[in-house]
């Protein structure tokens, strides 16, 4: 195993998606790995939390994408299981693409909230205007969106912030 990937399970699972980490964990961390594994971001913050991967949901997803579970408990190599293409230090199957999302309705709290084509919500965390999400112009929509954050349901709290260059809205890439 190469010098510059960490000893922590957690580090050999980012550097297999292709998220090089210092040590530290940010947010936008939890969101890419929870989109790219299509895992809930708390079952990911929950293997930071321990200080490793659980043998559950992550391992799992992450094997499911291509990723050899003894590489990220044990460090073993290959990083890949056979027939996933490696380019680059990234798994090429498990690279995001561009999700689209739909305005889906307002919660209990007056946010705007959308369900993106990967089955997951968003929701704004700036109120919804008097006048509603849908009659404002295109301009002032892509305005709101800016305050795109993940969520685990349409109730629920809003979570990571979202980078909206990862988004495409009414056929429009944000």
């Amino acid at each position: 195993m190469s010098n510059r990937i960490s000893k922590t399970p957690c580090d050999r699972l980012l550097y297999a998606l292709g998220l090089e980490q210092t040590g530290e964990y940010y947010r936008t961390f939890f969101t890419q790995v929870s989109d790219m594994l299509e895992v809930r971001m708390s079952t990911f913050s929950d293997c930071i939390r321990r200080g490793k991967i659980v043998t559950g949901p992550v391992l799992e997803a992450a094997k499911a994408k291509g990723i050899n579970p003894d590489f990220i408990k044990h460090g073993k190599e290959p990083v890949y299981l056979g027939g996933f293409a490696e380019t680059n230090g990234k798994n090429m199957n498990t690279l995001p693409e561009k999700i689209t999302i739909y305005f889906t309705g307002i919660d209990g709290w007056c946010r705007c909230v959308f369900k993106g084509d990967n089955g997951r919500f968003y929701k704004t965390i700036e109120l919804d205007p008097d006048e509603g999400f849908e009659s404002l112009s295109r301009e002032e929509q892509i305005a709101l969106l800016r305050s795109l954050h993940t969520t685990d349901e349409f109730d629920g709290e809003p979570g990571w912030p979202c980078k909206l260059e990862n988004f495409i809205f009414g056929g429009v890439n944000l």
